[in-house]
């Protein structure tokens, strides 16, 4: 008869299995709440609610949209990021997921650029047909005009060293980044 620990699904590889899936869980909520402060401050959200741009509601929504975009971005760095093949150790480990994060973000915006200039009316006049599928509204609401660039600026920049060091933090939790070199 097996024991517990022999049985699939048991043991200490799916303990490890399960810290993975709970830490990045975990990460994935604090990038989120994070992106959100990021992209609240960078845009003043604030003063456009004073300035009755928006409501409190809709602008909180807008921001956790754009922030749950960028979290699974984001996401899928940190998922195509294996600290154990990483030749690199310590904070190299954070700074390589940092860049990676600074990439993905930066072709994310010139994807929602040039599909804007590409736009042309016969393709609809809305702004999912201007600024990408399902997720238009909420990229015209921080790409449109000249609002990219404080995304480019701002945002990635700051996004890109959270994004690192919780990276960072995670691995080195899970044993995988060695402290040596940091």
């Amino acid at each position: 008869m097996k024991t517990e620990s022999q049985l699939p699904g048991h043991g200490p590889s799916a303990t490890v299995t399960s810290w993975g899936l709970i830490s990045l869980l975990i990460l994935a909520g604090t990038y989120w709440l994070l992106s959100s402060t990021v992209l609240w401050l960078a845009y003043d959200i604030g003063a456009q609610i004073r300035g009755g741009y928006y409501n409190q509601s809709q602008a909180l929504a807008l921001v956790a949209k754009m922030s749950l975009i960028v979290t699974v971005l984001t996401s899928a760095i940190w998922l195509s990021t294996n600290p154990r093949k990483l030749k690199v150790v310590g904070w190299r480990v954070g700074l390589g997921v940092a860049w990676k994060t600074w990439v993905l973000l930066m072709v994310y915006v010139l994807v929602v650029l040039m599909r804007r200039q590409l736009w042309s009316p016969s393709q609809g006049n809305n702004d999912g047909a201007m600024f990408l599928p399902i997720v238009g509204h909420t990229n015209a609401q921080f790409l449109s005009e000249f609002r990219w660039l404080s995304f480019l600026i701002q945002v990635i920049p700051i996004l890109g060293f959270i994004s690192g060091g919780l990276y960072l933090l995670r691995a080195r939790l899970q044993g995988l980044a060695s402290a040596p070199g940091s």
